[in-house]
């Protein structure tokens, strides 16, 4: 993509996109650190910024942590067409695993037609893997969150909405981030995933922000 006047780019997610990384126990259960600073759209910013500009690059964070596709829809009027943005990247899907499928793939398709609608350029980024083991350090608060988490990613759930998001982005044109096959390869080599999450359930750590920064960067240039 030529960065020839200013560009807006859109991160429409959850809470990795918000920039959430480890729990800490609450009263009322538990709850997540933000660090923005130190997530994948906030790397992107800054690379983009570094080789363009500032004058030429605007890049919303437009996450909200615990956020559904459904519930992104309902905001996007709001958070993303505001802004008339040039590039929409949509980092949706953790916390849709325990959404029904048919549902899913109606919002998810109704996301789609949204962003294309607007006349943006969509970048479908998939999400990264989930825990596929209960950590030992987990919080004891988070515990039960952390099996239901196993499960969803053992049992295919996850691979199934990462699934519908391919197919999307073939049947819209959109470009595809596949940070999801990122993470597969490095879990089929043998690497440890559920230790590169930073709270041992769904927030990678830092180090695999910088990952997804380098994919989705890519994507962005090759527009």
């Amino acid at each position: 993509m030529k960065f020839d006047r200013r560009k807006t780019i859109v991160f429409l997610g959850d809470s990795v996109t918000e920039g959430c990384f480890a729990l800490y126990p609450t009263d009322y259960g538990f709850d997540t650190f933000r660090e923005p600073e130190k997530c994948f759209v906030t790397k992107v910013k800054n690379a983009l910024t570094v080789k363009y500009g500032e004058e030429n690059v605007n890049v919303i964070n437009a996450g909200v942590s615990g956020d559904t596709t459904k519930k992104a829809l309902l905001r996007f009027e709001r958070d993303v067409m505001q802004y008339s943005p040039d590039v929409v990247v949509t980092a949706t899907g953790l916390n849709d695993i325990f959404r029904d499928m048919n549902t899913y793939a109606e919002c998810y398709r109704e996301l789609a037609e949204r962003v294309k609608g607007s006349g943006a350029k969509h970048i479908v980024m998939t999400p990264n893997m989930l825990n596929t083991y209960v950590h030992p350090e987990t919080l004891p608060c988070s515990l039960k969150v952390a099996s239901s988490t196993v499960e969803k990613q053992k049992d295919g759930t996850l691979d199934s909405i990462v699934e519908i998001q391919r197919k999307t982005a073939t049947e819209f044109g959109a470009a595809l981030c596949d940070v999801y096959l990122f993470w597969k390869k490095l879990y089929s080599s043998g690497v440890d995933t559920t230790a590169l999450l930073a709270n041992y359930i769904n927030h990678p750590c830092e180090e695999m922000h910088g990952e997804a920064a380098r994919l989705v960067l890519d994507v962005i240039e090759s527009l």
